[in-house]
């Protein structure tokens, strides 16, 4: 469905935490790496020729979210710390700008799509996601992936095979 493009890292990076200022990832193209953030959270974020399988899969799609990107990853980021499972960031994109090279310094998977289309970006994260929980959102920044955590809780909690969070109204279904 899609060329998958391996995350570009700078060479001989240990663990980092990836900020708004300093986006500096551990090279996890062939391995997993730990993450820490200031709050002392850590997770495993994990390439795509990792040994470890992640756990939690984030699929996002983009067109042009240069603006946004950043700030969306730093969110997943947040909540993936708090999960402390190991996972993987998937980006499915279709931009012109620089959004998939953003991205990519942050550790996602980007993938470019053949075909274009939200269908079809959502249809090619998920061939390439490769944890047992999916997660789906936009990079607009209208999700507030800080709730991750909830949501995989009350999908546990509850043995659902799928949880939805409502974004106007806040809840939790």
């Amino acid at each position: 469905m899609s060329k998958q493009q391996t995350p570009e890292y700078p060479s001989g990076t240990d663990a980092a935490t990836p900020t708004a200022e300093t986006p500096t990832v551990p090279d996890t193209s062939d391995t997993s790496a730990s993450v820490s953030g200031s709050d002392g959270g850590q997770f495993a974020l994990c390439g795509p020729r990792s040994a470890v399988d992640p756990t939690v899969s984030v699929v996002i799609p983009t067109l042009k979210e240069e603006e946004a990107i950043e700030k969306v990853l730093q969110a997943v980021f947040t909540a993936l710390r708090e999960l402390g499972l190991p996972s993987e960031i998937v980006v499915a994109d279709s931009s012109t700008d620089r959004t998939p090279d953003i991205a990519r310094d942050h550790g996602a998977i980007v993938t470019e799509l053949e075909h274009k289309g939200y269908d079809a970006a959502y249809l090619d994260g998920f061939d390439t996601a490769r944890g047992d929980t999916i997660v789906m959102g936009d990079a607009d920044t209208t999700y507030d992936f800080t709730e991750l955590p909830k949501l995989i809780r009350t999908m546990l909690k509850t043995d659902a095979d799928m949880v939805i969070g409502s974004r106007p109204d806040g809840k939790i279904l």
